[in-house]
């Protein structure tokens, strides 16, 4: 009954008189007493109650959810963030250990065996092309 009273203010000027018993109306429309008026009143009250209720269940609702998806993925990267630290860990222990067991290298031997081995190779190859020849 509320909505078709205020559809049909919707359409129209809104219009207000009080009127005795036996009075005639100086409009056609819906005649009210004060308790109808007093519940309209209510009844509007009542609804907007409702709806902050229901708007602060669903902002409470979504708070929640997003408070529960926000640990989740903290819990995530925490998981995530102690396995790179075991993993850097480890990395750093490899990298010591080959440093400590890292064989010095011996530039002097394998220049002299290089110069060596090539001067050997050019006069073996020398001599076969002088035997050649001759």
């Amino acid at each position: 009954m509320t909505f078709i009273l205020f559809a049909s203010l919707a359409y129209g000027e809104a219009q207000f008189t009080n009127l005795k018993v036996g009075e005639p109306a100086p409009f056609n429309g819906r005649l009210l007493n004060d308790e109808a008026l007093a519940t309209l009143v209510v009844n509007q009250e009542s609804i907007e109650e409702a709806c902050a209720i229901e708007i602060d269940y669903e902002i409470d609702k979504a708070k929640a959810k997003w408070s529960y998806d926000f640990e989740i993925m903290k819990i995530g990267l925490e998981g995530k963030l102690e396995r790179a630290e075991i993993q850097i860990q480890t990395q750093q222990q490899e990298i010591d250990y080959l440093r400590a067991n890292q064989k010095q290298s011996r530039t002097f031997l394998w220049v002299s065996t290089g110069f060596l081995v090539g001067t050997g190779t050019s006069l073996a190859i020398y001599s076969i092309v002088e035997n050649q020849n001759d």
